[in-house]
Order: structure tokens, then sequence, then C-alpha cells
């Protein structure tokens, strides 16, 4: 839960956890309440997120996204 409020991204082995946070009209996570966590379960690939990284990106990203159409609708 302390991750969550943090707006901190928890990976185990293939499996990454992102809250999805509902933002403020400007954009600041400060005073933002937590709706979710997205789990993003990988591929059986070995884990290759390691070797690029751009899976905690997407992850980041989309559940911005999801905080952001949460909240607005």
């Amino acid at each position: 839960m302390q991750s969550a409020k943090e707006s901190r991204v928890v990976v185990f082995t293939n499996i990454i956890y992102v809250p999805v946070v509902a933002t403020n009209d400007n954009g600041d996570n400060n005073n933002s309440n937590v709706l979710g966590v997205l789990k993003v379960e990988l591929g059986q690939n070995g884990g290759s997120f390691y070797s690029t990284g751009s899976e905690i990106k997407d992850a980041k990203r989309v559940a911005r996204n999801l905080g952001f159409f949460m909240n607005h609708f």
C-alpha cells in the first residue's frame, strides 16, 4: 500500500505492479487517490525487461492514462 501511495512500481520476477492514481487537473500526483493497481504479467521469455526496460515504462504510461480517464469519466 505504501508503494501505491508513493506511485512506485514493484517488480516480482515476471510481474510488474503499477499503481493507478487519479491526478488532479494540473497533473499533480501529490494529492491524488489510488484507484487501483495495474498488474502486467510478462511472457515466459526469461524476464526480458531487464535488458530494455521498455515494459516498465509502458506499464507506467498505461497506468497514468488509466488514472486520467478514470478520474474524468
